[in-house]
Formats: structure tokens, C-alpha cells, sequence
């Protein structure tokens, strides 16, 4: 009798557990749609007036890893990728945007190699060849070298350009070294150099009828006393109005191309 009094008693306590688990669940999947709902209003009241059309789609989608490839040159073991955010630019210019996240494993640490944006437009005129412009990594190379990181080979010629500055802060690569030179004007590379010293890391890539854009921007959230993430304003204005740059680029890029 004692026996079946006992459990007995532990069947409501049980539920209650089960109740309280259940209640957390809701609870966190609520919070998480408030949140995604929040991001949205702010991502849309940055996007909005830089661009013709956008989309919005909040969650795991986002920019392809073979994509992120053909803008990235630092080796890594972990690629992941949220949000996705496409349309049109002022010039028409199809493009998607997502935030990417890359890492190595170093002893046993998930160490960061890259956090930032990353981009693909489609060009209306296809670009007869690849053009990549890498940074140049040679003065924080030393530090990099310390987590791990190395290089990814480019597979084309690497070519050389009229700026001592330019060739300071970036390696240029091209099948063809004077369709490269008319992209690479004078005017073209000083605003390059600008988003390099904004951003610093800033890759470019065309190939084809593809414009690849990777910029280091700061995570579109922060952290709370226990670890776990926090969506605000600052932080999602400090990433995305990088955005309005981004838009920008891809319509002068598209206006050179175009007139290849």
C-alpha cells in the first residue's frame, strides 16, 4: 500500500516537470518568432530605401558554401550561414545578401576565421573571364599563422596594377590582364581601397555573369551574462547599413561591365 502511495505521489510531481518543459518549449519558440520579427522590421527599414525589391527570409538559408568559395581565400573547416536577404538594386541588379560564418577546429576550440557579409549579384552582361581581388594579409600574417590559418591557391595569373597603394592592400588576380585594367580605373580602385580600410576584410570576385562581394562586418547581435545571443537595434544597424554600400558597388561594377 505504502508502495502504490508513493507512486502514485510521483505521477502529478512528473507532470509537472513535463508541464514545465513543455511550457519553456513554447516559451522559446515564441521568443524566437518575436525576435526573427523584430530583425525583420529593422532589416527592412535599412533595406528599403537602397533598393528597388527585396525579399526577407530569416532562418538556416542563405548564401551557397561552392558560392562563398568563389569570394573566399582563407582555408577553414566550418562553414554556416543565416538569413537571406535578395532583390534588386537601384540599377536593377538581382542580388542576395547573407551574414556567413566560417571556423577552424584548434585544439579542440571552434577558432573564427571569418564573420561578415557576403554577396551575389548577377551581372546583366557576362564578364569574359575571373577577376579576383584578395587582400593583402602580409602584415597580420605572422598572427594569423598562429590559429592555423593558411591560404586558398587561386588558380589564375596573378596580375599587376598602376597603384602602389592598391598592390599594397591587394593581390589581383585575371585571365585577362586588360579587361582586369578597365574594371580596375583609377577612380574604381580608390573607393576599393575605402571599403579595405573600412571593412579590411574585403574580397571581390567576377566571374562570368556572377559579382561575389565578402566584407568583415560585427555580428548582428550580442551576448547576454549567459552566453546566449541577443538581437537589438545597434547591433543589426551596425552590420546591415553596410548594405547601402554593398548596393552601391554592385551598380558601378554593373555600369563598367556592361560597357566592356
Amino acid at each position: 500500500m505504502l508502495v502504490g502511495a508513493t507512486v502514485i505521489s510521483e505521477i502529478p510531481f512528473f507532470i509537472t516537470i513535463l508541464g514545465g518543459l513543455i511550457y519553456l518549449e513554447v516559451l522559446s519558440n515564441k521568443n524566437e518568432a518575436l525576435e526573427d520579427e523584430y530583425k525583420r522590421l529593422v532589416v527592412e527599414k535599412i533595406i528599403q530605401p537602397q533598393v528597388n525589391t527585396y525579399d526577407i527570409y530569416l532562418g538556416s538559408v542563405g548564401i551557397t558554401e561552392e558560392e562563398f568559395r568563389q569570394v573566399n581565400s582563407e582555408r577553414y573547416d566550418r562553414y554556416q550561414t543565416e538569413d537571406l536577404y535578395m532583390g534588386t538594386t537601384k540599377n536593377d541588379v538581382p542580388f542576395r545578401i547573407s551574414y556567413v560564418r566560417t571556423s577552424i577546429d584548434k585544439n579542440n576550440y571552434d577558432e573564427p576565421v571569418y564573420k561578415g557579409l557576403v554577396s551575389v549579384a548577377n551581372l546583366k552582361k557576362e564578364y569574359n573571364g575571373e577577376l579576383r581581388l584578395v587582400y593583402d594579409r602580409n602584415e597580420s600574417y605572422s598572427a594569423i599563422e598562429k590559429i592555423g590559418l593558411k591560404k586558398v591557391p587561386i588558380n589564375i595569373p596573378r596580375v599587376e596594377v598602376d597603384s602602389s597603394e592598391f598592390e599594397m592592400n591587394f593581390d589581383v588576380y585575371a585571365t585577362d590582364e586588360i579587361q582586369a585594367m578597365q574594371i580596375l580605373t583609377s577612380d574604381m580602385m580608390e573607393k576599393i581601397i575605402a571599403h579595405w580600410q573600412e571593412y579590411y576584410n574585403f574580397e571581390l570576385t567576377i566571374k562570368g555573369n556572377k559579382l561575389y562581394l565578402k566584407m568583415l562586418c560585427t555580428e548582428p547581435f550580442t551576448y547576454n551574462e549567459y552566453g546566449e545571443s541577443i538581437i537589438t537595434e545597434y547591433y543589426l544597424e551596425a552590420s546591415y547599413m553596410k548594405f547601402e554600400k554593398v548596393f552601391k558597388l554592385i551598380d558601378e561594377i554593373e555600369k563598367i561591365v556592361d560597357n566592356l
